[in-house]
């Protein structure tokens, strides 16, 4: 990223998500909040040095159903957005968006079995990474949100 030569170039947008294996206390490589923030501040900033364009995304939801819906599981949603309006930075909530499009495509109720049916097709086996067909709606649901927000770099999307 920081490479003068290969890396951001002024006009590039640098898209930023950090926190889905990391967001609980319990993992070890937990930074807590206050660094968090303080890390997407390094990012951007160091973004805009470059000349190119940061956007945050708040973390992707994984799979996790309460009855038939899809709801939230992730964490570092406040602290992504407190970074955003520090940095002066948009945010994309990607996480409600993304357990948004789970509700839409009826991923719930699961009985835990990631591996079989529409569930089996979008997530790999952990419930929480993306199979390519998963990973394309995604994509698109981000590029969406580039749009609605009107970020100038949704000019350039198909």
């Amino acid at each position: 990223m920081l490479d003068a030569t290969t890396g951001m170039k002024s006009g590039d947008y640098l898209l930023i998500q950090f926190g889905i294996n990391d967001g609980t206390s319990t993992c070890p490589r937990h930074v807590g909040s206050a660094r968090y923030q303080q890390l997407l501040g390094v990012m951007a900033s160091a973004a805009k040095a470059r000349g190119a364009h940061p956007v945050f995304l708040t973390p992707v939801a994984a799979i996790t159903c309460s009855g038939s819906t899809a709801v939230g599981n992730r964490g570092f949603l406040t602290e992504t957005n407190a970074a955003g309006s520090a940095n002066g930075v948009p945010v994309i909530d990607l996480h409600r968006l993304s357990y948004t499009l789970y509700n839409t495509l009826a991923f719930c109720p699961n009985n835990g079995d990631y591996t079989s049916g529409p569930v089996g097709a979008f997530f790999c086996d952990d419930h929480t990474h993306f199979e390519a067909a998963g990973a394309k709606q995604i994509a698109g649901v981000v590029a969406s949100a580039l749009r609605n927000q009107q970020i100038p770099l949704a000019a350039y999307l198909k």
